[in-house]
């Protein structure tokens, strides 16, 4: 799997907890600012730099997991926060994923 289908089953990861979408942007830089709400400002180097928004260092990084999914268990959260890493490079693998914890457990 590539590393868009990953980000993407974090989505519907958190979506069947949430039971409604976790990113519901109407344009680009709305959908940018939902995802650093959730998941925090990416640190300047994990930017992209082919990206045409330049790094947004003045955002407020909002980082409202906690309060978004408040009953997630620690496992739950850190296999979360690996399928939504920013940089693709740094994000969770399907066979580290199915390796991870909280899936290993089940």
């Amino acid at each position: 799997m590539s590393s868009v289908d990953m980000w993407s089953t974090g989505c519907i990861f958190a979506e069947l907890f949430l039971l409604r979408p976790l990113f519901c942007g109407y344009s680009d830089i709305q959908q940018l600012q939902k995802i650093i709400d959730v998941i925090g400002l990416p640190a300047q180097e994990d930017w992209p730099t082919e990206s045409p928004t330049p790094y947004p260092a003045n955002w407020k990084s909002g980082n409202t997991l906690n309060q978004l999914l408040p009953n997630l268990h620690q496992e739950e959260r850190d296999l979360l926060l690996q399928f939504l890493a920013f940089n693709p490079s740094k994000r969770v693998s399907a066979f580290e994923a199915l390796r991870h914890t909280f899936l290993a457990e089940q």
